[in-house]
């Protein structure tokens, strides 16, 4: 125990020569905490000292950035904050004990719960999405159902964590003002994708389990949806939101990986960006996000990699003189307002989450977990190419909304070889399966239709289509052994003949292990 303290002692006596010589331009008093360190150090084994290290310097930004009067962050050291990273910045507080801090950030909020913002003639309108970190006066008009989802997260952390209940109220009226913007079909507002998975962890932490049911079903296949080719984050908040068993998503990431140089440290780091069509920069935020889906759904390797690959782009702030990460590694065409020589809450935040394996979705740490079939899902409709008769289709409830119809419409029989329709892909797999199977989803209103899986052009899988009922019934496969799948990139066709129906309709291809 001794030796564990002289360790860190040591090592947090360099980082301060370093990191913590002077605080520049900006020194806020801090408020007074329940935090620890010395704890933390007691209940670690020796080799997590260096974990806990990252923590304490990654802390000590975050906590000369709120405001000792409005109580708010300043998201990149400025005086804009955001909704959306005060509530994530309350949770890093609870996370490490810090209780006043994050009641700092709350009760800022708790006290605009009413005509004031919250509430606007009576009616609720939920808080504004940026404002002034000094003043608390609001920049926009925005009032974003996500960040407000958000803060409900923030709150049903809160009151697990600490047994309070001071929040209640604004947790219920911040509840019923989501469901109040709740559609026929299942889903919060505009349908945006990555708000529904904010409001769907949002409502089910606050226990209106019937709604967020609502938003699931919504999710998982009302159509337009944009899981496969959808921004970065739909991906790794759907594990983080929905569970691990959707980790198959994760093998959808690929395109969004880049390696970039961190300017703030000068060095070279992997991670992702937030579209795939996005030049090479590495988004620290996302990133983090992904580590921790990649942790949820049970894929460690890829998790520790990425982790420590986001450390690369740690630096000392020069305001104050601490250890902090940028929002982007380096200067964008995009997101010009973006400084990579300046810290960033979101970045910093998400950072402590994945250190801690903390999931602020559903306020819990991410133990230890196993990968859940299916390993690898190739959607119907997210085909590359096709030849012969292919389409889309949407009919009944496919799995991510769409689905491809392969053969004719006319009931003329033709046979595989004399007119084959075709559907081309290309997928991913994160890590090698030593002993896969595959099965497919699929709906067909007579039968008959003869199909065949080709993966790297060998032919891994033949079935003969039975009756479903109608195009709205889905039935799945028998799972069949397909021996090996190694870890990286892949081709798959679906080849179907005509067989004198009216073709099938094919969801989903599931590989197994």
């Amino acid at each position: 125990m001794l030796r564990k303290i002289a360790v860190i002692t040591c090592m947090f006596f360099l980082y301060s020569i370093f990191c913590f010589t002077a605080l520049s331009e900006k020194s806020i008093p801090r408020l007074t905490g329940s935090i620890s360190w010395a704890n933390d150090i007691g209940s670690l084994p020796a080799t997590n000292l260096l974990l806990l290290l990252r923590c304490k310097e990654i802390y000590d930004w975050l906590c000369n950035w709120q405001d000792e009067n409005t109580g708010l962050m300043a998201s990149h050291e400025d005086n804009w904050a955001s909704t959306y990273n005060n509530a994530i910045a309350a949770m890093v507080y609870l996370l490490q004990g810090d209780s006043d801090r994050a009641e700092k950030i709350l009760d800022f909020f708790n006290n605009r719960m009413n005509e004031t913002e919250f509430f606007v003639n009576g009616k609720a309108e939920g808080f504004y999405q940026y404002r002034d970190s000094t003043t608390g006066i609001p920049y926009t008009s925005d009032r974003w159902f996500g960040d407000n989802a958000f803060v409900l997260m923030a709150i049903n952390y809160y009151k697990n964590k600490t047994g309070k209940t001071t929040y209640d109220n604004m947790a219920n009226q911040i509840a019923d003002w989501l469901i109040s913007l709740q559609n026929a079909d299942g889903s919060i507002g505009s349908g945006h994708t990555e708000g529904n998975l904010d409001v769907y962890s949002a409502l089910k932490g606050h226990g209106n389990i019937t709604q967020s049911h609502s938003i699931k079903d919504w999710l998982e296949c009302a159509s337009n949806r944009d899981w496969g080719n959808g921004p970065l984050d739909i991906h790794s908040w759907r594990v983080l939101s929905l569970g691990g068993e959707y980790g198959f998503c994760l093998n959808n990431t690929q395109p969004h990986k880049r390696t970039s140089t961190c300017v703030g440290s000068g060095k070279e780091s992997t991670g992702f960006v937030a579209a795939s069509e996005r030049e090479g920069n590495v988004w620290i935020e996302g990133t983090a996000g992904m580590i921790l889906a990649f942790y949820k759904a049970g894929y460690n390797t890829p998790g520790d990699y990425y982790l420590d690959e986001i450390k690369k782009c740690t630096f000392c702030s020069k305001n104050p003189k601490a250890k902090t990460l940028p929002f982007l590694g380096k200067s964008d065409t995009v997101d010009t307002w973006a400084d990579p020589y300046k810290g960033h809450v979101a970045s910093v935040c998400w950072y402590f989450f994945s250190l801690k394996r903390f999931n602020p979705f559903d306020g819990q740490e991410i133990g230890v977990t196993v990968k859940q079939n299916p390993i690898i899902q190739v959607q119907g409709e997210n085909y590359v190419s096709s030849i012969g008769d292919v389409r889309h289709d949407d009919s009944g409830c496919p799995l991510e909304g769409g689905a491809v119809h392969i053969g004719g419409d006319d009931n003329i029989s033709c046979s595989l070889v004399s007119c084959p329709n075709i559907a081309e892909y290309a997928f991913y797999s994160l890590e090698s399966i030593p002993n896969a199977s595959i099965s497919v989803r699929y709906a067909d209103d007579v039968g008959g239709e003869i199909c065949q899986v080709y993966i790297d052009s060998q032919l891994k899988y033949t079935f003969t289509s039975v009756d479903t009922g109608t195009w709205e019934d889905y039935t799945t496969t028998t799972s069949t052994a397909i021996g090996s799948l190694s870890v990286g990139d892949h081709s798959m066709q679906i080849v179907c003949e005509d067989s004198g129906t009216w073709g099938v309709t094919i969801d989903a291809v599931n590989i197994i292990q």
